[in-house]
């Protein structure tokens, strides 16, 4: 089951320390069980600020993705603000993108 789960931060004035403090254990955790995790992406205000994010999981069941949610260290941090998760199907691939989030090859129709 593939799962869309997107966050909502905490007012940006809040969030740059919240998220500093927080950042290490969830990058850590990335290889801690999560081998599911197909996706992460941040979500960028209009000036570039982080103020969410997005995470594709492919889980056996609702359940595990529930469980993958509440391990979150940015919402122990206190740095969610509100959360949405919801069930997926890809209907269009747009390639790769580098690290800054620009496209690196051809588009894609997924089957």
């Amino acid at each position: 089951m593939i799962i869309n789960m997107h966050t909502y931060f905490v007012p940006v004035e809040m969030a740059a320390a919240l998220r500093q403090r927080s950042e290490p254990p969830w990058v850590e955790g990335l290889d801690d069980g999560n081998e599911r995790m197909e996706h992460a992406a941040e979500i960028l205000g209009m000036a570039g600020e982080v103020t969410g994010g997005m995470i594709i999981l492919d889980e056996p069941d609702w359940d595990a993705a529930e469980a993958f949610d509440k391990r979150d260290p940015y919402d122990r941090a206190g740095l969610i603000s509100a959360r949405e998760i919801h069930r997926w199907r890809l209907r269009w691939s747009f390639g790769a993108f580098d690290e800054d989030g620009f496209e690196m090859r051809s588009r894609e129709r997924a089957d």
